[in-house]
């Protein structure tokens, strides 16, 4: 069966009511379409598919990303910080591995960039032990 296109489909839970519910659907030469992916809870606004297959589905109110594999393996890429519908995915015509989201309600564009970070910093909220605590490093060797 070889994929000649994509369609994305939002609506109601079987119509029973439930959250709204985005699906992508493969469809052959002949017409034949199956259920391919569906978001959690979430309606797809856009997609592009991958060089090396893969494909990018951005998603509405949520505002997240996702990298999708096949039906069973896919992952949360990003997640947009004020929750803005990514409304289309476009490659960068001058780099590779690169793409552009654009978002809208609000509108901004994002620049993605999946090569791996060489370095990155952690940051926590302060933590009050409540009673006098002795903080470092633990030294025991075995």
């Amino acid at each position: 069966m070889a994929a000649i296109g994509w369609r994305s489909r939002s609506g109601r839970n079987a119509g029973r009511g439930g959250p709204s519910q985005g699906g992508i659907y493969r469809i052959d030469t002949n017409g034949f379409h199956e259920r391919y992916w569906t978001a959690p809870d979430e309606a797809i606004y856009s997609m592009i598919l991958l060089s090396d297959g893969d494909l990018l589905a951005g998603t509405g109110d949520k505002g997240r990303i996702y990298s999708i594999s096949s039906p069973n393996h896919w992952k949360l890429l990003q997640k947009t910080s004020d929750g803005s519908q990514v409304s289309a995915l476009l490659p960068d015509t001058a780099a590779a591995k690169q793409y552009y989201a654009a978002t809208s309600h609000p509108g901004k564009i994002y620049r993605l960039n999946f090569t791996l970070a060489t370095n990155g910093t952690y940051t926590s909220k302060a933590f009050d032990a409540k009673q006098k605590s002795f903080w470092g490093k633990n030294s025991s060797r075995r």
